[in-house]
């Protein structure tokens, strides 16, 4: 038996995770990882951020991302969904707006609602109304592997 996951296996660690590590490309820098709650629907990653956010700029010049899902505080217990490709950037406020994004997140990984309060203290309230925008990122490869498979 392999190490790697099987499809429904990514499904259910990805629905069941609670945040990714986007790696964006910035130029003449280091690439920048970034933890964030994510979304998983149709073999695709969703994250919902800041429209002028500092990854917002240099997604637009290369969209080309890399985002880790991970669990596991022992090695023997490591499990990763490693996806990589293009983040399709939508800015269409009445899709991508906190409220909305909120409702589609509640509705896709309950366990965000279900977990964490319904409402965010005022001063995030207001933070959030600010523009958004949603990254769509259907991967063009996916590497997994969950060392608990391994039987000696």
């Amino acid at each position: 038996m392999g190490i790697a996951l099987s499809q429904s296996e990514i499904d259910d660690f990805m629905l069941n995770s609670v945040t990714c590590i986007l790696c964006i490309n910035r130029k003449g820098k280091p690439p920048l990882p970034l933890p964030m709650w994510f979304g998983w629907e149709n073999n695709t990653i969703y994250i919902n951020t800041a429209a002028a956010s500092k990854k917002a700029a240099p997604l637009r010049e290369d969209p080309n991302v890399a985002v880790l899902v991970e669990a596991g505080h022992q090695y023997y217990e490591l499990k990763t969904v490693l996806c990589m490709g293009q983040a399709r950037i939508n800015e269409n406020q009445d899709e991508v707006s906190f409220e909305a994004w909120s409702n589609w997140l509640h509705a896709n990984k309950p366990l965000y609602k279900q977990t964490y309060a319904d409402k965010f203290p005022p001063h995030l309230e207001r933070f959030y109304q600010q523009q958004r925008m949603t990254l769509a990122i259907k991967p063009h490869s996916i590497t997994t592997w969950d060392f608990s498979k391994i039987k000696v």
